[in-house]
């Protein structure tokens, strides 16, 4: 639908990275928008702050209710255009269990970027590396179970999960006493 139906035409449309949907493209735009609504806009600083500290950024004034409810609206949506795509791009047909865990993978990826949408996006392609060299050393003859093959963006799934979470190195919300000590700190300040 997206090709260009007379390559003659327009040879600059030609080769390598042109012969995706559009919704690959649109997905490359939309991690730089998301990269700078985060960190360079103050809608940014209040869905970061929600994800730190919900009871801080209830204190200051920063509806949490609405903040979390309008970024689970938009984590969704993407997450159906992402399942839209599966379907309707990627394998152009339904089939049971399509997704096969990608869903975890993503997950997984979001947390070992560290909430970064550019560092996410070279992290999927990292993990979609993996499942390629998969298909690739199948289809090479590798002398290796294809099911051992297949298991290994799972298996650096559960690495990096494991490497992300050790003691020191917690996530939004729970690093160093979560939103308590972020309270108790405040009052020290106002006190002093």
């Amino acid at each position: 639908l997206y090709e260009n139906p007379n390559p003659q035409t327009a040879p600059a449309f030609r080769g390598a990275g042109h012969s995706h949907d559009i919704l690959v493209y649109m997905a490359y735009l939309l991690v730089h928008i998301a990269w700078f609504v985060l960190y360079r806009t103050r809608l940014g600083l209040a869905i970061r702050s929600v994800g730190e500290s919900p009871d801080a950024s209830d204190a200051s004034g920063v509806n949490v209710t609405s903040i979390r409810y309008g970024s689970t609206f938009v984590g969704g949506a993407l997450a159906g255009v992402g399942g839209a795509y599966l379907s309707l791009a990627y394998t152009t047909m339904w089939i049971e269990q399509m997704s096969g865990g990608r869903g975890w993978i993503a997950l997984s990826l979001v947390v070992f970027a560290g909430w970064n949408p550019l560092k996410a996006l070279l992290g999927s392609y990292l993990f979609g590396g993996l499942d390629s060299l998969s298909l690739y050393l199948q289809a090479g003859g590798a002398q290796v179970s294809a099911h051992l093959l297949m298991m290994l963006p799972y298996i650096f799934t559960i690495l990096c999960s494991v490497v992300r979470h050790q003691p020191g190195r917690e996530g939004p919300g729970r690093g160093a006493g979560g939103a308590r000590t972020a309270l108790r700190k405040g009052r020290e300040a106002l006190i002093r």
